[in-house]
């Protein structure tokens, strides 16, 4: 069997939108300056980003404003047809843009998830729950009752993924765009007519207008098939430097990389991929919230505290190590390095947990104008990275062997 190449967790993610619409009228050109971006999406004949430094960049056919973003700082971005929404540092959403069916119009309150499409856009409340606002003909902008993960506005349909991993789907069904297989699934794309998820195994369903063949996805060359039988997972040979490196990142854990040890890095990686999606706002909202102790003039204190500066060094120490293998040696799988990192991940995020349920009391004692912004947002960083916990519960498990 075939070993694909497990990679680090990725800081943030982004759900990129592509919706083909008509016309055009003025344009704005990409970025030519050096920077870095955290985040794109591209929407109909235009395409938007997040810098580093959190302010938004866009480009492309400016008919509408689609392409003339808001200052200040985003988290999330998502370009739709004629209209961009993003969700800024403080959870609020702003959209701009085309609104002539209200897509550009957002509801009030706080967000954790936005996706913005042709004529309606929808996004996820912090407390799970999905709103939906703008064109709603065949019922997209009227979502079901329930907590969801993820979600993904379609031409005139919406996807989401529930707590229990699950897809529900809402809206036009002509082509049975909107009827979801059964099933965990880890990732959701809605497109014009037809949707595609990626399973647990990382596997790509599809379903929906197939005309195309777009709802008809490549197949893997090979498929984990028991990440729990030690068979399915033969020894992978690593070099001597990779082990040496492995064992001291991992404490020892891993010298070689046995059967077991693979299949754990399989459902580690995994695990780690679920978490994704809530990544970039429990990190966000961390940011936030040390913003909050600086202008109060507190430090951070505590053994659980010292604990996530302890892992947040071993984890930089870790991807470091692996992207410096890949450039080095580009032609290699470095699954052991990728491995570590990946466990480097999970027990940052173990870690800033352990923090920051242990300081919500500390943080009560903070002074300053946002005082009580500034408690709610300790408590709902709590809230969100004890969820992420229990995500990436199967790589802290670690194996016996």
């Amino acid at each position: 069997m075939v070993m694909q190449e497990l990679r680090p967790l990725a800081a943030l993610l982004a759900t990129v939108l592509l919706v083909l619409l008509s016309g055009c009228s003025g344009s704005t050109t990409p970025p030519l300056t050096p920077t870095t971006y955290t985040a794109i999406s591209a929407g109909g004949e235009h395409s938007c980003s997040i810098r580093s430094d959190g302010t938004v960049e866009c480009w492309g056919d400016a008919e509408y404003g689609r392409a003339d973003p808001p200052r200040g700082r985003f988290a999330a971005i998502s370009a739709g047809g004629a209209h961009s929404c993003g969700i800024r540092h403080d959870e609020t959403i702003e959209c701009w843009g085309d609104s002539r069916f209200g897509q550009a119009d957002p509801p009030r309150g706080r967000f954790t998830g936005i996706a913005a499409s042709y004529g309606h856009s929808c996004g996820i409340r912090n407390h799970g729950t999905v709103e939906c606002w703008g064109w709603d003909n065949f019922g997209q902008a009227d979502p079901p009752r329930g907590r969801f993960a993820a979600i993904s506005a379609g031409g005139a349909h919406s996807c989401g993924i529930r707590h229990d991993e699950t897809i529900e789907c809402w809206g036009d069904n002509k082509y049975g765009q909107a009827d979801p297989p059964p099933g965990r699934f880890a990732a959701i794309s809605a497109g014009g007519a037809h949707s595609c998820g990626i399973r647990h195994d990382e596997t790509i369903e599809c379903w929906g207008d197939n005309k195309y063949g777009q709802a008809d996805p490549p197949r893997a060359s090979a498929t984990i098939s028991s990440p729990t039988e030690r068979a399915e997972y033969p020894d992978i040979n690593l070099s001597p430097e990779d082990q040496a490196e492995l064992a001291e990142l991992s404490g020892g854990l891993v010298s070689g990389m046995t059967g077991e040890q693979t299949a754990h890095a399989v459902i580690c990686n995994v695990a780690l991929k679920q978490a994704d999606s809530n990544m970039g706002v429990v990190f966000n909202l961390l940011l936030l919230v040390q913003q909050d102790f600086a202008a109060s003039g507190v430090e951070p204190i505590g053994r659980e505290w010292e604990r996530y500066i302890d892992e947040e060094a071993d984890y930089i120490m870790a991807i470091e190590a692996y992207e410096r293998a890949s450039v080095e040696n580009p032609d290699v799988v470095h699954v052991g390095l990728s491995y570590a990192a990946n466990l480097a991940s999970a027990r940052l995020i173990e870690a800033l947990a352990e923090w920051s349920a242990a300081g919500a009391e500390v943080v009560e004692s903070l002074r300053g104008p946002d005082e009580s912004m500034a408690i709610g947002r300790m408590g709902l960083l709590a809230e969100q990275s004890e969820e992420l916990v229990g995500v990436i519960a199967p790589c802290l498990e670690h194996p016996d062997d």
